[in-house]
This record gives structure tokens, sequence and C-alpha cells, in this order.
């Protein structure tokens, strides 16, 4: 599947005009693009320590605790020991980087992203964080995202009723605020009414034929999930401020990318259009089966430029912009996760191995 969408990502830019896009890509400015790959590099380092500040120093001996807790064996195996071997070391910036790194690398690999949060709660078991609290770490940090989105989407109402002649589609505008708010609504009534919700499940999980000890332990996960989320909630509000700051300029920066990739191709566009225009196309993205929602991200972006830019301009836009937001997350990111995940990889090869020999 990751092939078929490097190949998707990469024909339908042809499809637009053949292969004339190619030689716009020659003359794109080589000081232009190497500031687009720092601004990506810095976007890395704003989540790395986006997640030392959702941490906040958790970790350790009351995590291990509570995997032992959840039915964890006391004495650690091989696998154990690889998951759990940076566990008394601090997470510094330069790791916390190349996780953030591997987690993009895995999220644009598989579809709908959803090897990144798998991914960040097996780098986090290393260093002895709980999977049910880097779960809940994960979710405060999309929560973070959705409440960045719902302001963004209201400043650029704002901006619409002031400039109508300058904003084809506001309707757009209020399709994505209703979607954000029903989505915020409904993860902040789960977390509020989860236990009801626990216990409303044992029925229906019963009739699925999950065994009794099965529900439990997976109850507790949720319970460990949810405490987890007032963990990182409760923290004091200069913090929770300085993690939102860093989120805003995260996506600010992440989303100025198609706006300075057109901006060096000559064409004069405003800033917020193509914030808008990333937005649905990452949101359309998302529907697509393909790893990084290759098809998706390009036609949204072609039916938005097309009309305006012409075939050959919008097609060298998506080349650069997509090389820059998603194949150069693969190249950086691949090598990063592989270096991660090789005593991982070592440990379940060795306890393999080991359960052979012994026939088991």
């Amino acid at each position: 599947m990751l092939i078929l969408a490097l190949l998707v990502a990469a024909l339908i830019p042809m499809l637009l005009d053949g292969l004339a896009p190619f030689s716009a890509l020659l003359d794109f400015p080589l000081a232009r693009l190497t500031l687009i790959l720092a601004l990506v590099m810095g976007c890395w380092n704003l989540n790395a320590l986006r997640l030392r500040l959702l941490l906040a120093g958790r970790g350790g001996s009351r995590d291990r605790w509570r995997a032992q807790q959840d039915g964890v064996p006391t004495t650690p195996s091989p696998m154990d020991r690889a998951l759990t071997r940076f566990s008394s070391t601090p997470l510094g910036q330069r790791r916390a980087v190349a996780m953030v790194m591997a987690t993009e690398c895995a999220t644009c690999a598989t579809p709908g992203g959803s090897g990144g949060p798998l991914t960040l709660m097996m780098l986090l078991k290393r260093h002895g964080v709980h999977p049910a609290t880097s779960s809940g770490i994960f979710v405060i940090d999309q929560i973070c995202d959705m409440l960045f989105f719902l302001l963004a989407l209201t400043a650029m109402g704002g901006y619409a009723l002031l400039h109508p002649n300058a904003w084809p589609r506001p309707e757009l505008i209020q399709l994505a605020s209703a979607v954000l708010v029903m989505l915020l609504v409904m993860m902040t009534l789960l977390l509020m009414y989860l236990p009801r919700v626990l216990r409303l499940s044992r029925a229906p999980l019963e009739q699925l034929g999950i065994s009794q000890a099965n529900r439990r332990r997976l109850s507790r996960h949720m319970l460990h999930f949810r405490q987890g989320l007032a963990i990182t909630l409760g923290q004091p509000p200069l913090r929770l401020a300085t993690i939102f700051a860093l989120c805003s300029t995260h996506w600010i920066t992440r989303y100025s990318l198609l706006y300075l990739t057109l901006d060096g191709l000559g064409v004069d566009i405003a800033w917020v259009w193509t914030f808008m225009v990333q937005m649905l196309a990452m949101a359309a993205g998302q529907l697509s089966l393909l790893p990084g929602g290759a098809g998706g991200v390009e036609l949204t972006i072609g039916a938005f430029l097309l009309p305006s830019l012409g075939g050959e301009t919008t097609a060298a836009a998506i080349l650069i912009w997509r090389f820059v937001t998603y194949h150069w997350y693969l190249l950086a990111g691949a090598p990063v996760l592989a270096w991660l995940a090789r005593p991982i990889i070592v440990a379940g090869g060795e306890r393999r191995l080991s359960g052979h020999y012994t026939g088991t």
C-alpha cells in the first residue's frame, strides 16, 4: 500500500500537465527549498518539546507498578528489558525529536496514520511510560490540535465576513467548524462519563465472547487512561498554555509551507487561503485508504489551485509541497524509526529463537 501511495502521489501531478511540472522544479530556488526543510525540522523540535511537557516527568517505577497490576510479568523478559531500557533516563530533546520523527514516519507509512499512536506508545514504553498513560497523552495532544483548528476556523470566518470577495467557498468553513465541534463534544462526554460507559458496555462485550478477565483488564486500562488525562490536565496553567502555544506555532509553521512553495514559484496568493486549502486537503486525505492520504490530498489541492494557477504551476506546487510534507517525512524518519526499534526487533527475535529451542 505504501508503494501504491507513492506512485499515486507522483502520478496525479503528471496527469495535470504531463512532464511540464518537472521543468518548473528545476527553476525552484534552492534557498527556498532549504528554508522549507529547515521549517520542517523546526516543527519536529516544537513537537518534541511539547511531548516533553506533556510527559511532565512521568514514567519509571509508578508506571512499571501499574504495568504489573495489569498483568505484566514481574520478571522482565528480553522484550521487556528492551522496552524499558531508557526508563531511568530523562527524555532529552534530541531523543524526543527522534521519537517524533519516527512517529511521523509511521503515520505517513500507514493507512489513516494508524501506525503513529502505536509507534509513540512503543517508544514511550522504553522510558517506563505505561501504554494507558501514553494514550492519554496522545489524546490531549489531539485535543490541542482540534482547539487550535477551531480557533483558526473562527478567525477565518471573521476574515471571510470582512473580505467576502476573497473567499470563494465560505460554506467550507462552517462545515469544518461543525465537524470539529461535534468531535470535541463527543470526546468530552466520553471522558466525563467513562465509568458509566464501561458499566453499560458489559453486556455487549459479554455477547462478543470477551472473557470477564479481559473485560476487567480493558476497564482498568481505560480508567488508567482517564487518570493519565487528569494528571496531564492538572498541570500548572502556564505549562498548559505553553503546550497550546507550541501546538499553535507548529501548525502555523506547518501550514505555511504551501504558501512558501507557491511564492517560490512566483505566485501571489493570500496566506490564509493556502492555510484553508491545506486543512481541507489533509481532512480529505484521512478519507483515503492509502498511507499519507495519497490521492485525496493531491486531488483536493489540485481542485482548489487548478482554476486560478493552471496545470503546470499547480502540479509543480503539489510535487514540491508533497515532497516536504510526505516524502521527506518518510526519507528522514525511516532510518530513525529503524534505529529506535532495533532493540525491540532484536529482543523479539531472541524470544522467538528461545521459544523455538525450548519447544514452547
